[in-house]
């Protein structure tokens, strides 16, 4: 083989180095853009579950909100200078109660469309429980009568705290239990809301025993 001359020996050496290092350029120039899509992927994706987050966090405050609304509105129908025979305070209150109720709708709704992963008995019987716990304001009212909570572990009284308490439970523990939130199904979301309005939840044992159904279910 005839020997190289200088400037081919030249030649052979700047590209023998330059190859690799274009290479290395390269092969870099590759991982530092896939980084950048991957950071940017990470971003989206830790941007879309705060988003998400955010929204669930708002359905437990309105519950929190709906708890306090329903408490100040049994604390006004049972006061004593509250007068349930005058028209006017009684339809006064009766739109209050019923914007309270339909709040407990809208957040049941909200529930099963942003924390139904899978169907569950016990969350579709809390919702049950609350929905028909808070008609008893509106039922009470529109016949003229005070809500019958007269003592802490009267039925109707605890029935409305426990679904309350279940339910916040519930959402906290979906909302700071894990960093990524559960995709939602929407055959157990719809089973859900079918199930908590049904009226299979109507009579489930509460009210007061001198309460007669024509009082209770208006």
């Amino acid at each position: 083989m005839a020997d190289l001359t200088f400037t081919q020996e030249l030649i052979k050496t700047v590209i023998g180095g330059a190859v690799p290092i274009a290479i290395a350029t390269l092969g870099g120039q590759w991982l530092l853009n896939r980084y950048e899509l991957d950071k940017k992927r990470r971003e989206s994706r830790l941007e879309f579950s705060r988003f998400v987050r955010e929204r669930q966090y708002e359905s437990l405050v309105q519950l929190y909100q709906l708890f306090g609304r329903f408490m100040s509105l049994y604390r006004l129908i049972n006061a004593q200078s509250t007068d349930l025979s005058n028209a006017e305070v009684q339809k006064s209150l009766l739109r209050q109660c019923a914007e309270a109720e339909a709040g407990v709708d809208a957040v049941i709704l909200r529930i099963a469309s942003k924390f139904t992963n899978e169907y569950q008995d016990s969350l579709s019987q809390s919702l049950g429980n609350l929905r028909q716990s808070v008609q008893i304001w509106r039922e009470r009212v529109s016949t003229g009568n005070r809500l019958p909570f007269t003592y802490s572990s009267q039925q109707d009284y605890v029935r409305f705290k426990t679904a309350f308490a279940q339910i916040a439970t519930y959402l906290s523990t979906n909302i700071f239990g894990s960093l990524e939130p559960l995709p939602v199904r929407f055959d157990a979301a719809q089973k859900l809301i079918l199930d908590a309005f049904s009226n299979k939840w109507e009579r489930h044992g509460y009210h007061d025993a001198n309460d007669s159904p024509e009082d209770l279910y208006q």
